[in-house]
């Protein structure tokens, strides 16, 4: 009876961390903090497709103060930037990524120099089949999301970077 219990109890653990291992899934920026103000590399990692189907193209909406984006490159994957309705949007197309194999794609920027603060990254991650909107941002602290936009936090004191 005991190891009916055991047995019982570890099978339902372990269908619970599954199912919040999917649930939790989402883009992660790397780094997930960065000095404000300045000019770096940031990748942001795909963990997975739409339910299955592979990734075929990822469009990102920069952040209000993100300046100067210039996508780096990967293999077989071609990256754009353009400005729509003043809104400045990078996306990577291509691959196909397989649902199952994690991807980074990389930017490059200038961040804005606000420390202390959260920005967020929107992002429509596009597959052969669906599509799923990485664009939720949270309105109170703490705030669970079923599709978080990735979130970076900016801290002081504000990075100078050298013009050009």
């Amino acid at each position: 009876m005991i190891r009916r219990f055991v047995l019982s109890a570890a099978a339902a653990t372990a269908a619970v961390l599954t199912i919040g291992g999917v649930v939790s899934a989402h883009i992660d920026p790397d780094p997930a903090e960065a000095q404000a103000g300045s000019r770096l590399t940031v990748g942001f990692t795909v963990e997975h497709g739409c339910e299955g189907s592979p990734t075929v193209q990822l469009d990102m909406r920069l952040p209000e103060g993100v300046t100067d984006p210039i996508t780096e490159p990967i293999d077989g994957w071609d990256g754009s930037i353009e400005t729509v309705d003043g809104e400045v949007i990078v996306t990577f197309a291509g691959g196909p990524l397989a649902d199952d194999v994690e991807g980074t794609f990389s930017v490059t920027l200038t961040l804005p120099p606000t420390p202390e603060t959260t920005i967020y990254f929107p992002f429509v991650q596009r597959c052969e089949v669906g599509e799923i909107r990485w664009i939720g941002i949270p309105t109170e602290p703490g705030e669970e999301l079923d599709e978080p936009a990735p979130a970076m936090a900016l801290i002081g004191p504000v990075a100078t970077v050298p013009t050009t």
